[in-house]
């Protein structure tokens, strides 16, 4: 038996279908995230999108490697605090 993209087989013999792409909706449900940061990654070129006609379709492996390149909450803490930081020592006291 070969082996169709797509379609992975079970260890019972029986064949599981996996999801290559997902739609807007599902992208966003699988992510949680919202429509408008889905396609604001898409516009600004961080998330890939092809279209199909008019639907827009999103690779599994490429919503997992824009998720992936997000930046995690300690860098965003660190990074808050430097420019905090910075902020107060440029700013004139009274």
């Amino acid at each position: 038996m070969g082996l169709t993209a797509g379609v992975k087989p079970a260890n019972d013999g029986e064949t599981i279908l996996e999801q290559l792409a997902l739609t807007v909706a599902e992208a966003c449900a699988a992510a949680r995230i919202g429509r408008t940061t889905l396609y604001e990654a898409i516009k600004n070129g961080d998330l890939v999108a092809a279209k199909y006609g008019r639907k827009t379709l999103i690779r599994v492996d490429d919503l997992r490697s824009w998720l992936a390149s997000l930046p995690t909450i300690d860098t965003i803490c660190r990074n808050d605090k430097n420019s905090k930081a910075a902020s107060h020592e440029a700013a004139p006291r009274r």
